[in-house]
């Protein structure tokens, strides 16, 4: 009875400690997926530098010198934080 035990002990500590490794390893994944709201980058098509400040709940505010501008950074913001949606409701449906 004893022996049996610290079988199912061991057993036990080695799946717990399998569950900790796996939740930490989906945990790098996921916030690896996360988008980057610091830096810089170019964008094909805009007359001029726009500013895009995120504030303290991820809304963006964008500063354009065109409305042109505004709207083309807008809609690449928009695809880049709503394509997981948009690809989940394709296969929900």
């Amino acid at each position: 009875m004893r022996k049996v035990f610290k079988w199912l002990f061991g057993i036990s500590v080695l799946l717990f400690m399998g569950a900790i490794f796996l939740g930490a390893v989906a945990y790098g994944v996921l916030l690896r997926s996360l988008p980057n709201d610091s830096g810089s980058m170019k964008l094909a098509g805009l007359e001029a530098s726009v500013e895009v400040v995120f504030d303290e709940h991820a809304v963006p505010h964008i500063q354009a010198g065109s409305m042109l501008d505004a709207m083309q950074t807008l809609g690449y913001i928009h695809a880049r934080e709503r394509l997981w949606q948009m690809d989940f409701l394709r296969r929900v449906g």
